[in-house]
């Protein structure tokens, strides 16, 4: 597993939630 993939996944995470708390 590469630690890159892992970041990028909890960096759209993070988009996703910002996302949401902004609607």
């Amino acid at each position: 597993m590469r630690k890159q993939d892992r970041r990028e996944a909890a960096q759209r995470q993070n988009v996703m939630v910002a996302v949401i708390v902004v609607l």
